[in-house]
């Protein structure tokens, strides 16, 4: 399915996005490789049954109680940067 410059505008200012002409060129194409592959979906016989594959799975539950918990130094000596008791890692989020 051939999807046209405008369209491709069209669906950029909905998601609040300006696009330059490359761009649009870009996802001009791509936009319409993906509705050509959602298109080929279209051509399964309805009269087919989906594939199911039934596995005998079960939940196992185990009873929650407290254990053993490993040495804490044995612990902390694993990781490679550690400052006092504390593991240290990269910031996640940056202010």
């Amino acid at each position: 399915m051939k999807i046209d410059s405008q369209k491709v505008k069209f669906i950029a200012s909905l998601a609040g996005f300006e696009l330059v002409a490359e761009e649009v060129e870009l996802y001009k194409k791509e936009l319409s490789r993906i509705l050509d592959f959602v298109e080929q979906l279209d051509e399964v016989s309805p009269g087919k049954e989906p594939l199911l594959e039934e596995r005998n799975f079960f939940n196992v539950f185990e009873d929650d109680r407290p254990s053993e918990f490993l040495d804490k130094e044995k612990l902390l000596a694993n990781f490679p940067v550690r400052e006092r008791n504390f593991l240290k890692i990269k910031a996640v989020f940056k202010d």
